[in-house]
């Protein structure tokens, strides 16, 4: 540093161009509060102090990395995801100068400023270099995600545009760089270091997020994503999809090779099985990387073929099954599950434990005017339990709008054998549709409290269903579960 700044002064540049070096917070010793925030000892002699002398004396500022998302993620039992991201919160108050701490970079920021008083520079500036939230992470990095990387980075925009400076030092404007703009999907180490971009690899952004004061984040910035919900997308849940900018040659080479000496499983995108269409080759080069990746653990390289590939962390829809996107409100936030829909029919067996495999829970379905869909669950569930270990699941007999149902209430047993809740619905009169996602919505938060606030957005009923019939229904179902259980091993009947 001093070289440089050496030849800066000899070539009259030293008030334009001003040298610094960047540190990590692992180079303080103590955070916390940030009243007591201090260097550690080996680092305050050899590097700490000359470089901050060098810093004063040609009034550059010290670099800092600032991550709230690793002292979330190592503390998230002390720690407030809301406190992490900038939200509404109840704040931190210093126990050392009783200050008020509303975010949690703030106090890192404020940690550094007073290990750096600790040893006699008080008076150097400072300046975030890096900062951010990763979109996807692996299952041990709780609270990585699209959403929380949203919120944070659209937080945080709003925050320095407020011109303030930290608690510590109200008057010293905060000035941030937010890392990164794009994915570095070739970088190894954890799935976090892959996806701190705004953008993909090809120039698709990943997330919404505001860069203005007068921006509001998607949603209004009301997504509230605890650590176990199924939007967090924790558990490194990534897809490797085409890379639509690339050329055919490419494309094609990568589906060659993929289905080839890849081992990839690409029997589903043969011409007239279940996932031929769309008939296009990136949607027939999406399923069969997809495969690949998925095959190989999704290791790092796996989803590259030549840069006819990239990584993303939200579940593709065009690689052989259905995604729908469902926004609850609650009075902990909103909450969106991705509901994968294979359908449930046979032709799709080969595919389902690649589907189920990221499950955070599950809705089995039948069709209550369809005998064999009923007789189907057993298989259903068995399938699930081996692939996904203890996920909260969820029996639904469908279409109880149609009078002559062939699978009566008093025949449905298997929930009680197997401790499931079941519901009775109908999707076309909307009866019932919200109660399986609320009792999910509780189980993966943990919290028998959590209620929805506001009715979800649902299509038009198209049926209008016979109450009274219904209410005869249930009272069969109430009453076949005071009835002992049939011997029987499987869930069918003549």
């Amino acid at each position: 540093m001093k070289n440089i700044q050496s030849s800066l002064v000899k070539f009259n540049l030293d008030e334009s161009i001003k040298v610094s070096s960047p540190i990590a917070l692992s180079a303080l010793a103590n955070s916390y509060p940030p009243s007591s925030g201090s260097f550690k000892p080996d680092l305050i002699e050899p590097v700490i102090k000359p470089m901050l002398d060098l810093l004063r004396k040609t009034s550059s500022h010290i670099m800092v990395n600032a991550y709230p998302f690793f002292a979330y993620a190592a503390n998230a039992d002390k720690i407030s995801l809301d406190y992490a991201l900038f939200k509404e919160n109840a704040g931190n108050v210093d126990s050392g100068n009783g200050l008020k701490y509303s975010n949690l970079l703030d106090a890192q920021i404020d940690a550094v400023f007073a290990a750096m008083a600790a040893v006699g520079f008080n008076d150097v500036k400072l300046v975030v270099t890096e900062t951010g939230w990763p979109s996807a992470g692996d299952e041990n990095e709780i609270g990585a995600g699209s959403a929380n990387a949203a919120a944070y980075n659209g937080g945080l925009v709003k925050r320095v545009l407020t011109g303030n400076g930290t608690p510590l030092k109200p008057k010293e404007p905060l000035n941030v760089y937010l890392f990164a703009l794009f994915n570095e999907n070739q970088k190894t180490g954890p799935t976090s270091e892959r996806n701190y971009g705004l953008f993909y690899p090809n120039e698709n952004k990943v997330y919404d997020v505001p860069f203005s004061a007068k921006s509001t984040l998607v949603n209004d910035g009301k997504d509230k994503v605890p650590v176990k919900t199924p939007s967090s997308h924790v558990g490194g849940q990534t897809w490797c999809v085409a890379n639509g900018k690339t050329t055919k040659e490419k494309l094609q080479e990568g589906l060659d090779y993929a289905c080839g000496e890849g081992g990839a499983d690409c029997r589903p995108i043969q011409k007239g099985a279940t996932c031929y269409d769309p008939e296009s080759l990136e949607a027939h080069a999406s399923y069969a990387f997809n495969s690949y990746y998925q095959k190989n653990a999704r290791g790092v390289g796996t989803c590259d073929f030549g840069g006819a590939a990239y990584v993303v962390s939200q579940p593709p829809t065009t690689i052989g099954v259905e995604v729908h996107p469902l926004d609850f409100f609650t009075n902990c936030g909103k909450i969106r599950f991705y509901c994968w829909d294979t359908a449930g029919q046979e032709k799709f067996g080969g595919l389902r434990d690649g589907y189920y495999i990221h499950g955070q829970c599950a809705v089995i379905m039948f069709d209550v005017t369809a005998r064999l869909t009923y007789k189907n669950v057993p298989t259903w569930h068995r399938d699930l339990c081996r692939v996904c270990e203890n996920i909260p699941i969820v029996l639904c007999g469908n279409k109880v709008d149609v009078k002559n149902r062939q699978v009566k209430a008093k025949q449905v047993t298997f929930h009680r054998k197997k401790n499931l809740q079941y519901y009775e619905i109908s999707a076309k009169s909307n009866y019932n549709f919200e109660k399986p996602f609320l009792y999910l919505a509780r189980k993966l938060a943990g919290d028998p409290n959590l209620h929805f606030v506001e009715s979800p957005a649902l299509a038009p009923p198209e049926v209008q269903i016979d109450m009274a019939a219904q209410q005869q229904h249930e009272a069969e179902l109430a009453a076949a579960a005071s009835q002992p259980l049939p011997d029987d091993d499987d869930d069918t009947f003549e």
